[in-house]
């Protein structure tokens, strides 16, 4: 058991963020003058789940034709998710009591993430996440913004952790995610936060919530 480690990603799987990404993203259009109806703005929602911050800024400017630098969308758009942090974000259910077991197993953790430092830094502040997992928080700016569902975020956390890639487990609520684990030959466990069970479907493991995860019997299987 002490030769494994788990890595966590971060928004839609420690913390429930993800619907800031969408309000944030819906917001930053209409001072663009766009106005997205709630079917598109879902559409668009399960487009971005998961993308890394470069590619949304890309992805974001190529789909609405914005004259501004991928860049400076990602600039505007964090301005909007600071004020959107200060609404009632918190942890996903069962998220601190399985950090809990797994402490009690001595086991390492750290997380993962597509995230970048400016909006890492914000969740470590506001959730003392270094409680949790001390310096082991790594994001897409670590691995020089090469972002999931290639594996370098995955491989640099397990580096700087001490373990080997096969001793790792990693819990993922995003398709690129489990992408990301599965390519750094990792254990990935799916949680449905996105109750999106198709986007899944890769993980070695797929569970609705944390408290359905039996920790005991997956270290078995890849001890």
């Amino acid at each position: 058991m002490k030769k494994t480690a788990i890595i966590f990603d971060m928004d839609g799987t420690i913390i429930n963020s993800e619907p800031l990404l969408e309000m944030a993203t819906r917001k930053l259009l209409e001072t663009k003058g766009i106005f997205l109806d709630d079917e598109t703005s879902q559409k668009l929602k399960k487009q971005l789940h998961g993308i890394g911050i470069k590619i949304y800024g890309e992805f974001i400017k190529d789909m609405y034709n914005l004259s501004e630098s991928p860049q400076q969308i990602i600039h505007e758009q964090n301005i909007l998710i600071n004020k959107f942090y200060e609404q009632e974000i918190k942890f996903i259910d069962g998220f601190v009591d399985f950090h809990k077991k797994i402490s009690q197993l001595s086991l390492k953790t750290g997380i993962a993430t597509n995230a970048d430092y400016h909006t890492v830094n914000i969740s470590r502040k506001k959730f003392n996440l270094d409680s949790f997992f001390g310096e082991h928080i790594y994001c897409v700016e670590d691995v020089n913004n090469v972002s999931k569902p290639k594996p370098d975020v995955y491989l640099h956390a397990a580096n700087k952790i001490g373990k080997e890639e096969k001793n790792c487990i990693v819990i993922e609520d995003s398709k690129v995610g489990i992408e990301a684990a599965k390519n750094a030959n990792m254990f990935c466990i799916g949680i449905n936060t996105s109750r999106n069970k198709e986007l899944l479907k890769s993980a070695d493991l797929i569970v609705e919530c944390y408290e359905d995860i039996n920790l005991e019997e997956i270290l078995k299987k890849i001890k």
